[in-house]
C-alpha cells in the first residue's frame, strides 16, 4: 500500500469520513478472490485487531449452485501468500522476468566477448578492447565499457607504457590484477 500517514488517506474523498467514526475497518483485495481487512482505528475500546481476511463461497441447496454464500475466515499468512501468487503470475511481472532473463543473456554474451577479445589479443589496451567488445557482441560504447569493467576483476591486468592497462587471460585460472 504504501506510506500513508492516516487511516483517512485510504478513503476517497474528505478525511472527514475517518475522523467521524469511532472504528475503522478498511476492505481491499480483487473482485474474485480474498479480502483483506485492516482495522485502522478504534476510539471506543482502543485496540485495534489484527489483519485478516475473508473468502466468499457459493453454497449450493436444492439444485441451485448460488443458493446462498459462506464467509470462510482466511488467515494473514494465507493473504500473502494469495497476494504473492497473484503478483508473481501477472503480465508486469512476467515481462519483469523476460526482461531480466534477456539482460542477463546479453551481459553473459558480452562477457564471453571480453574474453573472446583478451584471448584473441593478449595486452590489449583498454581502449582497444572496448572497441573490440562493441564488434564482438555488436553493442554499444557503454555496454562494452561496462562489460570490460565487469569481466576485469577475472583477468590479469598489468601497467602498461604510458599509463596504459595491458589485459591478459588470467593464467591457469587465477585472477593476478594489480591496481
Amino acid at each position: 500500500m504504501g506510506y500513508e500517514s492516516s487511516p483517512g488517506d485510504r478513503l476517497r474523498g474528505s478525511n472527514a469520513k475517518a475522523q467521524a467514526v469511532q472504528g475503522l475497518f478498511i476492505f481491499s483485495g480483487e473482485k474474485k478472490g480474498p479480502q483483506r481487512i485492516d482495522h485502522e482505528k478504534e476510539r471506543v475500546y482502543g485496540d485495534t485487531v489484527d489483519s485478516f481476511g475473508f473468502r466468499v463461497e457459493d453454497v449450493a441447496h436444492a439444485g441451485d449452485p448460488r443458493w446462498g454464500l459462506r464467509l470462510v475466515h482466511v488467515e494473514l499468512a494465507e493473504l500473502e501468500a494469495f497476494d504473492h501468487e497473484r503478483e508473481a503470475g501477472s503480465p508486469k511481472a512476467v515481462r519483469a522476468a523476460e526482461r531480466a532473463a534477456a539482460q542477463t543473456e546479453r551481459e553473459r554474451g558480452e562477457d564471453d566477448a571480453v574474453r573472446r577479445a583478451v584471448a584473441e589479443r593478449p595486452g590489449t589496451p583498454w581502449r582497444e578492447l572496448v572497441k573490440r567488445v562493441q564488434a564482438l557482441a555488436r553493442c554499444g560504447p557503454d555496454r562494452a565499457e561496462v562489460a570490460v569493467a565487469r569481466v576485469a576483476p577475472a583477468l590479469d591486468v598489468r601497467d602498461g607504457p604510458r599509463r596504459a592497462r595491458l589485459h591478459y587471460s588470467p593464467k591457469h585460472g587465477e585472477c593476478t590484477s594489480r591496481d
